[in-house]
């Protein structure tokens, strides 16, 4: 496993530490509104320090793009952070949220890690080198038709959906929706065989 995946497997764990201790003491959060339907938490914030202390012990002139705390130094090597991916999910004690870190070189992504820390499973990847969960290596589904998969959608969208206007009560129920699993950990989920990435259509579909 290349260095810098090594360290961030480890600052990602750090974050998931405190993320776990505070999962009993949610009703003492101070959550903030960013946006609609997007929150940040002193969790956040916690574990995002706790990442850029072990990076910056290591590789102390590289540069660092985190979501709380923004931009941060110049070099040819930027560390990508979401501290909590699935910060909504946190709030209100849904158990499914993870650690994103990210290593870019000259403006490409070369390593990447998503640490689900409720289940203690560590997703790494390198360019050209494939995903690994756990230190072994994973793979997509080889299925190919509808019947053989197991399929999940995924609906997230910020806009409220036009509804009609004896409809209107129920419109800010539909804005909230959301993907119950953050992005990242959806698409390693897919690379480990659990989750069918292929496209099928309407038609298909509809045979079900």
């Amino acid at each position: 496993m290349h260095g810098m995946v090594n360290i961030a497997v480890r600052a990602a764990r750090r974050a998931g530490e405190l993320m776990v201790r505070q999962l009993n003491q949610l009703e003492s959060l101070h959550v903030v509104e960013k946006s609609r339907n997007e929150f940040v938490t002193q969790v956040d914030q916690a574990a995002e320090a706790a990442i850029i202390e072990i990076i910056r012990e290591y590789y102390p002139d590289h540069a660092i793009l985190a979501e709380e705390s923004g931009a941060t130094g110049e070099s040819e090597y930027q560390w990508i952070i979401d501290p909590l991916d699935g910060t909504t999910n946190y709030v209100h004690g849904f158990p499914v949220f993870s650690v994103s870190i990210g290593v870019a070189h000259r403006g490409e992504i070369e390593h990447g890690v998503v640490y689900d820390p409720l289940r203690q499973e560590i997703f790494t990847a390198s360019r050209g080198q494939g995903a690994q969960l756990d230190g072994r290596k994973i793979r997509v589904s080889k299925r190919t038709t509808i019947q053989q998969s197991l399929v999940a959608t995924v609906c997230c969208s910020k806009r409220p959906l036009k509804r009609s206007a004896r409809d209107i009560t129920i419109r800010d129920v539909y804005s909230s929706r959301r993907s119950s699993t953050p992005i990242p950990i959806r698409l390693f989920w897919r690379s480990q065989n659990s989750l069918s990435p292929t496209r099928f259509s309407s038609k298909e579909l509809r045979a079900l």
